[in-house]
Formats: C-alpha cells, sequence, structure tokens
C-alpha cells in the first residue's frame, strides 16, 4: 500500500516506535516505513490491516527463525497489526546483481537458510490445502475449469499430485521469493542478503572464508 491504514501512525507511534520516515519503495499489500525506536535502535515498522490474517502467519515464521536468514523480529503488537523489524543496511535489492550465476546462489541459499522444520502446532497453509483449490474450482463451475484455460488446469493438477506424492518431512516454504524482495545486508562477521517481506532472506559467508 503506498499510504498507511487510516489512524496507523497514531496507533504505534510511542507504543512501538519514536520516530518513523517517509514509505519504502516497491510496497504492495503492507506498509513498511524506516523507524527509530525510543533507544535510538534503527528498524522499519511493518503495519498490516488488522482483518489480514496474512499477518499473524507472518510474526509467527519470524519467532520460528529468530533472525535466521531473515530480519529479526524486535517487537510485534498483534492488537494493532504492527511489527517491528531489523533494519537491513545497506537494504540493496538483489535486482543490481547482474551476473545470472550469482543471483541463481543467492536464491538457493535463501530457500537453504529458510528451509525449517514446521512446528508440531502451527497456523501455517500446506502445499496440500492450496492444491484442494482445483477442487473449490471445479465445483464451482460443474466440474469445469470456467475462465481458465482446461490444459492449463490439468496441468497444474498433474503436477501438483506429483508434487504431494514426493513430499518428504513438511517443511515451512516461501510463497513469493523475488529479486525485489531481498535485500543485501552487512553484519560484523558476515554480509547477507535479506528480505523485505522479511521470511525471506540469505546469508553468504565472506570470500576469505569460504
Amino acid at each position: 500500500m503506498a499510504r498507511p491504514p487510516a489512524g496507523a501512525h497514531r496507533r504505534v507511534r510511542g507504543a512501538l516506535v519514536a520516530r518513523v520516515g517517509p514509505s519504502l519503495p516497491e510496497l504492495s499489500f503492507n506498509y513498511a516505513v524506516p523507524a527509530l525506536r525510543a533507544d535510538g535502535t534503527a528498524a522499519v515498522l511493518k503495519l498490516s490491516y488488522l482483518e489480514d490474517a496474512g499477518f499473524h502467519k507472518e510474526a509467527e515464521a519470524l519467532r520460528i527463525f529468530e533472525g535466521r536468514g531473515a530480519a529479526r523480529l524486535l517487537e510485534v503488537d498483534k492488537g494493532r497489526g504492527a511489527m517491528v523489524l531489523e533494519r537491513l543496511e545497506p537494504g540493496v535489492p538483489l535486482t543490481t546483481v547482474r551476473d545470472d550465476e550469482e543471483t541463481t546462489f543467492i536464491t538457493a541459499n535463501v530457500m537453504r537458510q529458510l528451509w525449517w522444520p514446521v512446528p508440531r502446532d502451527h497456523l501455517f497453509p500446506s502445499i496440500f490445502d492450496w492444491a484442494r483449490g482445483f477442487e473449490r474450482l471445479r465445483r464451482s463451475f460443474g466440474g469445469g475449469t470456467g475462465p481458465m484455460p482446461a490444459a492449463f488446469v490439468e496441468g497444474a493438477e498433474e503436477l501438483g499430485e506429483e508434487i504431494l506424492a514426493s513430499q518428504g518431512e513438511p517443511a515451512l516454504l516461501l510463497d513469493g521469493l523475488h529479486h525485489y524482495s531481498v535485500l543485501a545486508a552487512s553484519q560484523p562477521t558476515t554480509r547477507r542478503r535479506c528480505c523485505t517481506t522479511p521470511w525471506k532472506c540469505w546469508e553468504r559467508p565472506d570470500p576469505t572464508r569460504a
């Protein structure tokens, strides 16, 4: 969203952060701004609509990752639909990397770092849940595929069955990894690339230590 939900800054200023800046670029659904906490720590304030169920899933994923390969969740207020995240500096997006081999390496490391066991009790949807969308589609159109090309849907159904049959132990997955969400971040002992949607992140060892 280009602007915060009505009254959002009033909901959180003073309670979670002391100051906020202008909105970050390339925003879609959620609203994010650089912020300063009361102790002067640089952070990012991310706001969601209060009725957004995805907000709670994201906060839970961040809690599980605990900053491993993702921007750390510093504080969350579910009643306000707000979370305070570690600010990633310098924050250069992956789109600035022109070498295809390097971007492939980066993406693979994002996926590897975020390959994390699913807790026994969790609120995340599964690939199986998503695959049932095909069943709902066909029920809605009397067994047909409605506006979707039949060959497209049939191919997706077959591929979905193959994927479900081949899966092993469940793990957390990211459903929106892309070049714009991966940001560079400098740390004392390593160089990292993390994501604006904060569970999307990778770490690459210093070349001198590889």
